[in-house]
């Protein structure tokens, strides 16, 4: 089902007949409709029959006159609908990226927030880090005051020690003096055995005691030395912890340090797809902008289109009206020239002597093959007009190459040889659709690069494992070299 401007290009192109999409269906079918008359009926029975009968004379006048008239503004109609359906694709791509960006938005989010978290948590780790080593350096503090204190003691005891040690040197040497003395003494003064024995056991008794307080100290300084070795052990312990806490502090400070530039880097990195963002944002702003001229611009060309129509319309009856012979023979040869026209629709031209037709009439060699590549552009006398197969054959490929060259069309006439044809209108063809020489492939003005009155020509030759060798298209169509 074709849609209403393409109903109205066709009617165009077949029959040089233009009229609004709300009635193509209808004019498009009387044009074909007369097209088929045309090409089936004699010309003197034609013309008789357009004489007997002013209804038909009056709708040639209707349909050929404003034809003529609305030529020139087809092409701004069909540009205008082209315009906009490209730029209704670039706001759909727009939209796209913006839908792609705002997923990457929130898989960057979750990331900076994952990391911001893993931040934190080390954060945490290096406070409680921190306070258990402040604990542990004043507990060392502590405890190397504690060492102090012992050192000084045991100091204090050893030299207290070394005192008595001398002291009690002394007193021995003068305990053993006295004793000898007392020991003769007590026996010279002593009056029995028993008295004596007594007076020997109380200066027994006094060396005894000094060298218990002797003991005593020597006791203390081993257990000062013994206690300084066990504090020692403990400050070296907590030396130790306190190192690897340390350790563990700088490990923690660069991993810190290592989230906070990949957090930096997320940072960056969303508030470059924010901006990416506004900025695809604004070109869809400007295409909606765009979008919106366009259809008011295709909507004022159709009014003016309309308007012209019903000038065109009222043009005829004022025609019909004065009945003037004159304007009946201008309408006679006008009738002869869309007879000619459609009968040139039939059959476009003869083949030529290897076989080939050309794909329109008197077509102009534009550009020869191998200036720009591998094929020829050919000129028409004027815009969309219709393309026909330069030979029988099976479609091959129905595609558009790029949205500037419009769409390519390949023929396989046989086994070996191809023919495409590029610059066209979408086509009504399939592929695997079977051509006959000089049927429409489409229509001219697919491309805004290539100039609406302009084919691109290629011939080719098969070749064994796939491809083409394409020729020169110039020869088989007859032009000179």
């Amino acid at each position: 089902m074709l849609k209403p401007f393409e109903k109205h290009w066709v009617c165009w192109n077949d029959r040089q007949v233009h009229t609004t999409a709300d009635d193509a269906d209808i004019r498009c079918d009387m044009a074909k409709s007369e097209q088929h008359a045309l090409r089936d009926m004699p010309t003197h029975h034609l013309l008789g029959g357009w004489l007997r009968s002013s209804v038909a004379f009056w709708l040639v006048v209707l349909m050929f006159g404003w034809g003529q008239a609305q030529g020139s503004t087809n092409a701004t109609t069909t540009a205008l609908e082209r315009d906009i359906a490209t730029y209704q694709e670039s706001l759909a791509a727009r939209e796209r990226e913006q839908a792609d960006i705002e997923a990457a938005l929130g898989e960057l989010a979750d990331e900076l927030a994952t990391q911001i978290a893993e931040r934190d948590r080390i954060g945490a780790q290096l406070v409680n880090l921190r306070r258990d080593q402040q604990a542990l350096e004043a507990e060392l503090t502590a405890l190397e005051s504690q060492v102090a204190a012992n050192e000084m003691r045991i100091s204090e005891l050893e030299g207290q020690l070394a005192v008595l040690e001398t002291r009690l040197e002394s007193l021995l040497v003068a305990l053993h003096k006295q004793r000898s003395n007392r020991y003769a003494q007590a026996l010279a003064d002593a009056d029995n055995f028993f008295e004596l024995r007594v007076r020997n056991h109380y200066l027994a008794e006094l060396a005894n005691q000094d060298v218990s307080i002797l003991e005593d100290i020597r006791s203390t300084v081993r257990q000062l030395a013994d206690a300084q070795s066990q504090l020692a052990e403990q400050v070296n312990a907590r030396s130790a912890t306190l190192s690897e806490l340390q350790a563990t502090e700088r490990r923690l400070a660069a991993s810190q340090g290592q989230l906070e530039q990949v957090i930096g880097d997320l940072e960056a990195s969303q508030a470059g797809q924010l901006a990416l963002r506004q900025d695809i944002i604004e070109q869809q702003n400007s295409l909606e902008t765009t979008i919106t001229s366009a259809r008011r611009a295709l909507a004022s060309e159709r009014e003016r289109l309309a308007r012209e129509a019903a000038a065109a319309r009222r043009r005829a009856r004022e025609a019909a009206a004065a009945e003037r012979e004159a304007e009946q023979r201008e309408l006679l040869d006008e009738a002869e020239q869309t007879e000619a026209a459609a009968a040139a629709l039939a059959v476009p031209t003869r083949p030529l002597e290897d076989g080939y037709v050309l794909p329109f009439p008197n077509p102009q060699l534009s550009k020869r093959y191998g200036e720009e590549g591998p094929y020829v552009f050919l000129r028409a006398e004027q815009d969309y007009t219709a393309v026909r197969a330069v030979k029988s054959g099976v479609v091959q490929i129905v595609q558009p190459v790029q949205a500037n060259t419009g769409y390519l069309v390949v023929i396989a006439h046989d086994s070996e040889l191809l023919s495409a044809y590029q610059n066209l209108q979408a086509p009504q063809l399939e592929i695997g659709d079977w051509v006959n020489q000089g049927d429409i492939v489409g229509y001219l003005g697919g491309g805004t690069l290539i100039p609406a009155d302009t084919l691109k020509f290629f011939v080719g030759l098969s070749q064994e494992g796939g491809g083409a060798a394409w020729v020169d298209p110039a020869t088989r169509l007859g032009f000179v070299q």
